[in-house]
């Protein structure tokens, strides 16, 4: 079963309304490497569409169907909760301080619609900090989110795509190491396990993975980043909360942080914490996969 991603425009709310549409080289070399797909999703209202001026280079991973744009109308999206309106830029008469919200319904509703079409497991992607951006302005859900504390290695912005391609090829098995022990740390987690030996297990696992990954890229002579991916899926119960030693840190919500794997070259940084995210109810398919968020990048490996 191929993994594919859905993206999007690049949002900021951070200082005012800022967006970026156009797919950048330093998303895609992330996006690539660790997904069969990558599927932008574009925003359409009456024949219109903005779906960004993507680089040129991405034409090589469209002739390969790798990469894809596809138009969600907002008409096909039902009743979307967003804020009031503010004065300033608009979009297809949408507020700059609404669009976040429509953007990610807009994500939301093609990653759901590419899981039933395909059959596949697709994913939120999100870049530009640990903020995970979802539809719904006054509703929040509390999720969680773990955090792989700079390890996660990136290829550089100056890597061919051809190149990541060929890695993927000949070094398919431990991308699937990876993604098997990310998948084993979620059913752990969803599944409550108040056995801390088995969470232990899980997280040596990916640290052991991640491992592999570094070495077999640095064997390619692939220069990497070490990059913090966030990834946040529904929060557990107690149970879990309780194997981790940080039952009351986690409801005050101060982060348990925890290294795994011991003797290991470079031992995983990982972080826990419980987060209240607008929009959480929205989370596509929880059980399935988790919405990811990376952070800048931190350093060269």
């Amino acid at each position: 079963m191929s993994r594919g991603i859905v993206i999007g425009q690049r949002i900021s709310t951070d200082d005012g309304f800022s967006m970026n549409g156009a797919v950048e080289t330093s998303d895609i070399v992330r996006w690539l490497l660790y997904w069969d797909k990558i599927t932008y999703a574009g925003v359409g209202l009456n024949g219109g569409s903005i779906a960004g001026n993507h680089p040129d280079e991405i034409g090589y991973l469209e002739s390969l169907g790798v990469f894809n744009t596809e138009i969600v109308d907002l008409n096909t999206l039902g009743p979307i909760r967003v804020p009031q309106p503010e004065p300033g830029t608009k979009i297809f008469g949408i507020a700059g301080n609404q669009y976040p919200v429509v953007s990610a319904a807009v994500r939301v509703k093609l990653c759901e619609t590419l899981s039933e079409r395909t059959g596949n497991i697709w994913t939120l992607g999100q870049s530009g900090g640990e903020k995970l951006l979802l539809p719904s302005a006054d509703q929040s859900k509390e999720l969680l989110d773990i955090q792989l504390n700079n390890c996660l290695p990136v290829p550089v912005i100056e890597t061919p795509f051809e190149d990541i391609l060929n890695f993927k090829e000949s070094h398919g098995a431990e991308l699937d190491r990876l993604r098997y022990a990310l998948d084993t740390l979620r059913e752990k987690v969803l599944s409550s396990s108040d056995e801390r030996r088995a969470l232990d297990m899980a997280m040596r696992e990916i640290s052991i993975a991640l491992e592999d990954m570094h070495n077999a890229m640095n064997g390619k002579g692939i220069k990497v980043l070490s990059q913090t991916i966030s990834l946040y899926t529904e929060n557990p119960s107690i149970g879990f909360w309780s194997a981790l030693g940080g039952v009351l840190g986690a409801s005050q919500g101060i982060p348990v942080e925890i290294a795994a794997g011991a003797g290991l070259a470079a031992p995983t940084a990982f972080k826990f914490l419980k987060r209240n995210i607008l929009g959480g109810n929205a989370l596509p398919s929880p059980k399935s996969d988790f919405s990811y968020a990376f952070e800048i990048s931190r350093e060269f490996k």
